[in-house]
């Protein structure tokens, strides 16, 4: 770009040189022209109106050729600067695209800063010390559950001992964001050397480059006197302080929140699986050694049988809830809830006569979960799947108040929910169950197949649905059990409780001091400040100005609310406020009101 520009500026100054050539150049043939003139009309041999018209013609000739090449500058030039700039935008729409994908990839990763490089001189030792100490770190975090894939050293050992930085990769970037937010838990592990360790989104170099520069800059401000300036999300603001007057010291001192108060959102997590086994019996070592540290196991097509008792398919800290195939071989579901949990089974949903299926109302902290795990047959007849339908509609209307989770193999290869189409005809119970799930607006969250078979095409037969949109989550495809054709899954459900009290501070711009707002605004000088800025930029600074004044001259709002005592009841308020202006608690009016709250009517109900 900026060899481009040089380019064109040289130009110009070449084409200001020609001109003023040519313009030097006309002047003198015009003071020849004249001279000649002069001598023509003293000798009087040549008719002076003849040489006029020929030396007027010779000068029209001469200003047609400079407008002629005068044009064909302006076109050159035009076509010099359109492809400088057609160049530049190209190259920075291409380091655009380069950026994007960088980011991308560093979506999952974090980098930890000032963590101690182990001392082994075996890589393996190196390595496993390292994941060790990643293990340490996210239990401190309280981010047990997050899965790393890859961790590495970044650069060279330097030789005075300093660690160098360790690159993390998460399983999803839902976990990296989930280690992000955690982070600040680091600075509270005393006594467990992390003290000076440090957990920061992996950034890329044109990220690292602005970065560097907003710390520079931040440094000079800071040295300049500036106070309480913090570096978040790419810029520099003004930390958020409390005490930014009397009013507002007096009243942040009444609402602050203590460093160990509940946060106004609890959740709740479980983590889950579920898989296709095609017969279970052979495999329950497998699956007790991969269902330890899981809250809730599904499978379908166990071929559990009556030769088969609950002993030999019992999960130690599990509750089983099972459910066999009647009648021939085949088939079958059963659902371990860890019996930390209470579950019990649903009996509304457990009579609606589907083959086979598992319905428990799943009692958490905040809400109950309906739980169901079902097996539809390549086999199931009509009416079968006419139950199918009318029981998940059952479900939604029975769960309306709670959170629902549905999951199993339903056997329907036609259907893709990635771009919601059925490859059969309307009719088709492929299609009526994808518009019933449609209907019931339950959410469907598994992308990939989960059943591959060699020599045929991979499908979709196991599905998990909520009706909540988000609260399924990390969703991983994991190998199946023994030799079954199905993949495993393995996800959290994320179930929360907001408490309502909301715990923000609030402004009372009712007691703003709005005259000192307006003084320095219409002390500003906006032209000089919005000059050579776009709009974008403009509106950017005024924001930033105007939050600035409002922070400083509009206090917090103290929030809490005045609670009137459970025996002020409506006709208690109804009777105080018969009482007439003027009166003091002497007052016989008073007498009567404490008589009436004394009545039965007014006495405390307890519920």
């Amino acid at each position: 770009m900026s060899q481009a520009l040089i380019a064109i500026h040289d130009h110009h100054q070449q084409l200001e040189d020609r001109v003023d050539k040519l313009a030097s150049s006309m002047n003198h043939k015009m003071e020849e022209i004249t001279a000649m003139m002069i001598s023509k009309f003293d000798s009087q041999d040549t008719p002076v109106g003849v040489e006029v018209q020929s030396t007027q013609k010779r000068v029209e000739d001469k200003m047609d050729m400079l407008m002629e090449t005068m044009e064909k500058q302006r076109k050159t030039e035009g076509h010099l600067v359109y492809d400088a700039v057609q160049d530049a935008v190209t190259a920075r729409f291409h380091e655009d695209r380069q950026e994007a994908e960088e980011i991308r990839k560093r979506k999952t990763s974090v980098i930890i800063y000032g963590l101690k490089e182990p001392t082994d001189v075996d890589p393996e030792l190196w390595k496993r010390t390292d994941q060790n100490e990643i293990e340490q770190i996210l239990h401190e975090i309280r981010c047990d559950r997050v899965s790393v894939n890859a961790a590495v050293r970044l650069g060279r050992q330097d030789a005075d001992g300093k660690p160098r930085p360790l690159k993390v990769v998460m399983a999803s970037e839902e976990q990296q964001q989930t280690v992000l937010n955690q982070a600040k838990n680091l600075r509270k592990s005393n006594g467990r050397g992390y003290e000076r360790v440090f957990i920061n989104q992996e950034m890329t170099q044109r990220q690292q480059k602005q970065c560097a520069v907003l710390v520079k800059e931040l440094k000079q401000r800071q040295s300049n006197g500036e106070k309480d300036l913090i570096l978040i999300d790419g810029k520099i603001v003004q930390r958020r302080t409390r005490e930014t007057s009397d009013t507002a010291k007096e009243t942040a001192s009444r609402v602050e929140i203590p460093p160990d108060a509940p946060e106004a959102t609890k959740e709740q997590t479980l983590k889950c699986f579920c898989t296709n086994a095609n017969s279970l019996l052979g495999k329950m070592t497998e699956l007790r050694r991969r269902s330890m540290d899981y809250d809730m196991v599904g499978v379908t097509e166990t071929w559990g049988s009556e030769e088969i008792n609950d002993a030999e398919m019992s999960i130690k800290g599990f509750n089983m809830f099972r459910a066999d195939r009647k009648g021939c071989r085949g088939g079958g579901v059963i659902l371990y809830i860890n019996e930390k949990i209470q579950a019990t089974y649903n009996i509304q949903l457990m009579d609606k006569n589907f083959e086979q299926s598992i319905w428990c109302n799943v009692k958490l902290q905040h809400k109950t979960l309906i739980v169901g795990l079902c097996y539809r047959s390549t086999s199931s007849d009509v009416d079968n799947n006419e139950i199918l339908l009318k029981l998940l509609e059952a479900a939604t209307v029975h769960g309306y108040k709670s959170s629902i989770l549905i999951m199993g193999d339903f056997n329907y290869p036609d259907i893709d929910y990635n771009t919601d189409s059925v490859q059969a005809g309307d009719m088709a119970s492929s299609s009526r169950f994808f518009q019933k799930t449609q209907e019931l607006c339950l959410y469907q969250h598994v992308q990939q197949p989960t059943r591959v078979r060699q020599g045929q095409q991979p499908s979709t037969l196991d599905y998990i649905f909520t009706n909540e949109d988000n609260i399924v989550q990390d969703i991983l495809y994991s190998a199946p059990l023994g030799k079954s054709d199905h993949v495993v899954l393995e996800w959290n459900i994320m179930l929360s409780s907001v408490d309502c009290s909301s715990q923000q501070l609030k402004l009372n711009y009712w007691k703003g001091n709005y005259g000192e707002i307006n003084k320095v605004l219409e002390g500003f000088d906006w032209e000089k400040t919005f000059d050579s800025k776009s709009v974008e930029e403009m509106w950017l600074v005024f924001k930033s100005l105007l939050l600035n004044l409002v922070e400083h001259n509009v206090p917090v709002k103290d929030d809490r609310r005045k609670r009137k005592g459970k025996w002020l009841t409506k006709p208690t308020i109804k009777k105080m406020k018969e009482i007439r202006p003027g009166k003091t608690i002497e007052d016989s009016h008073q007498v009567e009101i404490l008589k009436y709250i004394e009545s039965s009517e007014m006495k405390p109900t307890v519920v």
